[in-house]
């Protein structure tokens, strides 16, 4: 639920500051491995160090 209300907001505020700037948005590639690769990091995150200590593994 995190990651749909995480992408839902993001996509709002790009939205409205698209409306804001129209000229063409270059995106850079930090921001593009940013968002492809932060989210499953983050579960991975999750689960070794929060998930895993609760069950002793």
């Amino acid at each position: 639920m995190f990651v749909w209300t995480f992408a839902f907001v993001l996509s709002l505020g790009l939205r409205f500051w698209g409306l804001h700037h129209p000229e063409p948005f270059i995106i850079r590639p930090f921001i593009v491995w940013g968002l492809l690769f932060a989210p499953s990091a983050l579960l991975l995150i999750y689960l070794t160090f929060i998930r895993f200590r609760k069950f002793g593994v």
